[in-house]
């Protein structure tokens, strides 16, 4: 599987976001990866 295959999978199950987002740390980031929605996607973390 390449990077992109990877994350078009966490783009579909809504896993990564894009926007704009602050994070805790002050920083701003494009991106925002949700561990907890994919990792319920099992068949496709498998």
């Amino acid at each position: 599987m390449t990077q992109e295959q990877a994350l078009e999978i966490f783009r579909q199950s809504g896993a990564l976001l894009e926007g704009h987002f602050i994070l805790r740390s002050g920083l701003h980031s494009r991106q925002f990866f949700q561990c907890a929605i994919a990792l319920q996607q099992m068949p496709a973390v498998e």
